[in-house]
């Protein structure tokens, strides 16, 4: 069993910020897209596997939105191990304004179509 760590996770990337309009209300809000990457930590592993020695990267999800009066985030840690799936994720999810309450289910629904 391999335990991840996300205490040792720390924002590497920026990806885009947009300026939108809230379908619910006319206010203008700004959606910030991040790539947060971690460790395994390999003491944690308790297979017969020796691969596990060596540290692998992995990579979280994090978007904010920030309004005049207020602002939110939602992360999602531990994503993937696969640099290049966490940052087309953060694209889609960025090329279509997605907020932090959907994050999840974007995130969800975009891996059980691949």
């Amino acid at each position: 069993m391999v335990r991840i760590s996300t205490h040792v996770s720390k924002k590497i990337k920026y990806v885009v910020s947009c300026d939108s309009r809230d379908d619910r209300a006319p206010r203008l809000m700004r959606l910030d897209y991040f790539l947060h990457e971690g460790d395994y930590e390999p003491e944690a592993y308790s297979g017969d596997c020796d691969d596990m020695a060596e540290q692998v990267k992995v990579y979280g999800i994090e978007v904010k939105k920030t309004e005049a009066d207020s602002s939110e985030s939602e992360y999602v840690a531990d994503f993937t191990t696969n640099e290049g799936l966490a940052m087309k994720m953060l694209r889609l999810l960025a090329d279509n304004h997605v907020t932090p309450c959907c994050l999840r289910d974007v995130l969800d629904d975009a891996c059980a179509n691949m």
